[in-house]
């Protein structure tokens, strides 16, 4: 039963370890986004600042137009991407907090039991060193009497 306990305690060690490296990895892909999506705005601010000035010059306007437009809706779709992906990571992220602190519950009960296991261990060998020290001197009595008997027999002979 120890020995499960043991096994089960390094697989849910080892579950721990996998649901922090997944945050981990969460946490570097939810920099990762949140850095592209600030590189974006920052690209579309600058394209619509650059929209913003071509109204102004004239020259070839429709075609610098058409271009800006497709390259803002370009943008927006991917803006619109990223916040999806945003989203599902936060989700994903509070998916793997909640499973980890069940898990570390689980763990800090399992850890509770293995030590109840081990006091009762060191009980029963406590009484077993008990056991054999009565049947040592049960087996020295038992000696004694059966040396006395013959002792006794031989007399009446």
């Amino acid at each position: 039963e120890n020995d499960d306990l043991q096994k089960k305690l390094k697989e849910t060690e080892s579950i721990v370890a996998e649901v922090t490296k997944a945050k981990n990895d969460k946490d570097v892909a939810y920099y990762q986004m949140s850095t592209a999506f600030q590189d974006l705005t920052v690209q579309k601010e600058t394209l619509e600042k650059q929209y913003q000035e071509s109204k102004v010059d004239r020259k070839g306007l429709g075609e610098k137009y058409e271009f800006l437009s497709g390259e803002k809706k370009t943008l927006d779709l991917a803006l619109a991407r990223i916040s999806v992906e945003k989203k599902v990571l936060e989700e994903k992220s509070r998916g793997l907090e909640r499973k980890y602190d069940l898990l570390k519950t689980e763990k800090e009960t399992q850890d509770g039991v293995v030590e109840e296991l081990r006091a009762d261990k060191a009980s029963a060998e406590e009484q077993i060193e008990k056991l054999k020290k009565q049947l040592e001197e049960q087996a020295k009595t038992n000696e004694e009497l059966s040396q006395d008997i013959q002792v006794k027999t031989r007399k009446l002979d």
